[in-house]
This record gives structure tokens, C-alpha cells and sequence, in this order.
């Protein structure tokens, strides 16, 4: 028995994205996970529009905005001035420059 699938199917479907795999070897990109975080991209974004257009309206209870990382790469300079030790700058004595700069941030 020879199963074909229709035409309508395979073009209303786009094509599966390469795998990703978590460390312990679970696949993190699944089509579930990429519907679901389509649906709630979905859903953020009509929270937000109703929170423009009306600002009375308060959101659902269980809704959370997305949190949104920042991170910004710094090239240092190591070979333009190998006599300057970047990391002990940075660090500071026994770390208490970052943890001041993490204080004063908010970050980690």
C-alpha cells in the first residue's frame, strides 16, 4: 500500500529548521516550541497594541512581558598595549569594581 500525501499539505507547511540540541542531547526546536513561541509573540503584541490604543486596559493576570537581554561585545585592546592587565582593571581588588558595577546596573 502506497501512501501519497496531497499537494495542499506539503505547501501549506514550511520546512523544519536544522535541529538544535540542549546540552544533555533534547531537541530545543521542536515544532511545538516554535508554535508556541509564535502564539505568545502573537499574544505580546496584541497586549501591547491594546495597551496603546486604550491605556485603562490592564492585561490578563497571567500575562508577562517578554524579557529582553542586552549584551554588548568590547573588543580590548590586548595587543595594542600588552603592558595594561584589562581583566585586573575590570575586576577590580577582590572583585569589588564589577560587584559595584553589577550594583549599580542591575545585572549579574
Amino acid at each position: 500500500m502506497v501512501f501519497e500525501s496531497s499537494p495542499a499539505v506539503c505547501l501549506d507547511r514550511s520546512p523544519s529548521p536544522e535541529p538544535i540540541y540542549s546540552s544533555d542531547g533534547k531537541r530545543l526546536n521542536t515544532r511545538e516550541y516554535r508554535t508556541r513561541k509564535r502564539l505568545e509573540e502573537d499574544r505580546h503584541h496584541l497586549i501591547q497594541e491594546m495597551l496603546r490604543l486604550n491605556p485603562d486596559f490592564k492585561p490578563p493576570a497571567d500575562y508577562k512581558p517578554p524579557i529582553i537581554r542586552v549584551s554588548d561585545k568590547v573588543m580590548i585592546p590586548q595587543d595594542d598595549h600588552p603592558d595594561i592587565n584589562f581583566v585586573g582593571l575590570l575586576i577590580g581588588p577582590r572583585g569589588n569594581t564589577l560587584k559595584c558595577k553589577w550594583l549599580k546596573c542591575f545585572t549579574r
